[in-house]
């Protein structure tokens, strides 16, 4: 069987130890509409861009928006969890009453976006 797999490891394959990419992934909530979506992504992208990261979506036919950033810098793949939960961190603190960091369904109200994480290697959701 031949496959195109969409969530490829954030290394490269002779340097896996190392991350060479960070992925934020931006899920909505129930009900939230597209162009909200949109709005979250473009305003992650900016604080990226501020922290000097260029970033570009990445769309899988499901229903959020991936953002890509390349890594200049070598980190552990750790490093980069955390680089890229406070890059996320920084919408969440802009309008927390719209954005959350977790993924649990307790927490989400029907019209929150929510940026989940996922482990860099193999990336399962980290609840």
């Amino acid at each position: 069987m031949e496959a195109v797999e969409l969530h490829p490891w954030n290394a490269k394959v002779d340097d896996i130890e190392h991350a060479d990419r960070v992925v934020l992934d931006l899920d909505p909530g129930e009900g939230v509409p597209w162009d909200q979506v949109i709005e979250a992504a473009l305003s992650l992208r900016d604080i990226l861009e501020a922290a000097g990261l260029e970033s570009w979506p990445k769309v899988t036919g499901g229903k959020g928006i991936h953002l890509m950033a390349p890594l200049t810098t070598r980190m552990t793949h750790d490093r980069a969890r955390q680089l890229a939960r406070s890059l996320a961190q920084c919408l969440v603190d802009a309008e927390p009453e719209r954005y959350l960091l977790s993924a649990d369904p307790v927490a989400i109200p029907r019209s929150a976006l929510f940026r989940r994480e996922h482990d860099p290697v193999s990336r399962s959701p980290i609840l």
